[in-house]
């Protein structure tokens, strides 16, 4: 099946997202409970294409690309979350722990009929994410408590042209049989 992903042209890595002044952002944090992060993104990214006139505008335009598109059996699947490039992460088990890194959300926009889903499409977008765990003495009832803090904070960097590029296989040296069992192989 050949898939396609989409581009949105006039998009750099280096700008906020749709050109917009402020990136769009969302910011959570809780001292009660731990935050998952793959969660946020997904809820964020669905809610950027509900709530974010440009974002949807784009994405439309970004489907109308598929052979496809205005099919009454054409719609965007669920959306998937692939961990990205780069990623560091650092930290103590008593001091918490502090992650960054690069999330992409791919979904594949399809065909689909009674036994029949086909996608060509996928609509690639990318997110920059921090999220810190950080551990601290909470005074309570009982005395004082170790407890923990969740922080996210998820940005939206914008729709991206994703290509995958077959590369040339490596060829290997061909070994020859040693000339005596015991001898290395050459």
């Amino acid at each position: 099946m050949k898939i396609v992903v989409a581009a949105a042209l006039a998009i750099l890595a280096q700008q906020p997202a749709m050109g917009a002044e402020t990136p769009l952002q969302l910011h959570k944090k809780s001292l009660t409970k731990e935050i998952d992060s793959n969660a946020e993104i997904i809820a964020f990214y669905k809610d950027l294409l509900n709530r974010n006139p440009t974002v949807k505008h784009q994405f439309d335009q970004l489907i109308r690309q598929s052979p496809e598109y205005g099919d009454p059996h054409f719609g965007p699947d669920d959306p998937q979350l692939v961990e990205w490039f780069p990623r560091t992460e650092s930290g103590r088990i008593e001091d918490g722990h502090s992650t960054e890194a690069n999330f992409l959300v791919i979904q594949n926009l399809s065909f689909t009929r009674p036994n029949q889903h086909d996608s060509n499409l996928a609509v690639v977008s990318e997110f920059h994410v921090i999220h810190t765990n950080k551990s601290h003495a909470v005074s309570g009832l009982n005395g004082p408590s170790a407890s923990d803090s969740d922080e996210v904070t998820i940005t939206f960097l914008g729709f991206r042209d994703f290509k995958l590029s077959p590369i040339k296989p490596i060829q290997a040296e061909p070994k020859t049989a040693p000339d005596h069992p015991s001898a290395p192989l050459k």
